[in-house]
């Protein structure tokens, strides 16, 4: 983690992970905190990029409804889960926001999503024509994909850097090689109240899992009399 003090002298605090024998061995894929509630600016960095979310995007409230603060450090894993091809199949409202703590280059995990080649259009797997319905792409279709018009393209930049992007494009995590990548999500969607402030605890998970709303499969029907 990096910090400026007052002066503008940039001071690097020792790397928490760097002494972990399965981070040094490439055993680990992702690192994914725990509470990012604890992270300091966390609603700093959330609350003005919202609030341009519900002037230019929405015209309506909007939450942070997830988040989570993520490293790919430099591993010998194979893909898998979020490291192949796939789409989210979230409503078509959902977005997300990626802000990148670290410079991002090909070797450091890119963000990768599948475009035409001609238009830069990127290809959607759903909301209203699955490709698939696990929402995971077999690998012959991205190659039959490839080898006609649409292309990779990884989302790089320095430090600072901001994606926003619906994640019903097909696309896919990518493994570090050079160095680490950390980056703070947060998952956006509308919502009918004005949220003081956008990520709270009373409407926003994380990405372990820890959903506000209930799986509607879960709830138990009621009869009245």
């Amino acid at each position: 983690m990096e910090r400026r003090p007052p002066g503008g002298k940039r001071r690097v605090h020792p790397d928490p992970a760097a002494d972990v024998a399965e981070v040094v061995r490439g055993d680990v894929i992702t690192i994914q905190l725990p509470d990012p509630f604890a992270i300091d600016g966390l609603h700093q960095l959330c609350e003005p990029l919202l609030e341009q979310l519900e002037q230019r995007v929405y015209r309506s409230y909007t939450i942070a409804d997830k988040v989570y603060v993520d490293r790919s450090p430099i591993t010998r894993q194979l893909p898998s889960a979020s490291w192949l091809w796939h789409f989210d199949n979230h409503p078509r409202e959902m977005l997300k926001v990626m802000v990148c703590l670290t410079d991002v280059t090909s070797g450091t995990a890119p963000f990768e999503y599948l475009r035409d080649r001609g238009s830069g259009a990127p290809l959607y797997g759903s909301p209203l024509a699955p490709l698939h319905g696990l929402a995971r792409v077999p690998i012959d279709e991205i190659d039959r994909r490839l080898a006609d018009r649409w292309v990779r393209h990884e989302v790089t930049g320095p430090r600072g850097t901001i994606v926003v992007f619906d994640d019903n494009v097909v696309h896919r995590a990518t493994l570090a090689r050079t160095g680490h990548r950390d980056v703070v999500v947060f998952q956006v969607r509308p919502v009918t109240f004005r949220a003081v402030p956008h990520i709270d605890a009373r409407w926003t998970g994380s990405f372990g899992h820890a959903a506000i709303g209930r799986d509607p499969s879960a709830l138990e029907p009621q009869i009245r009399t």
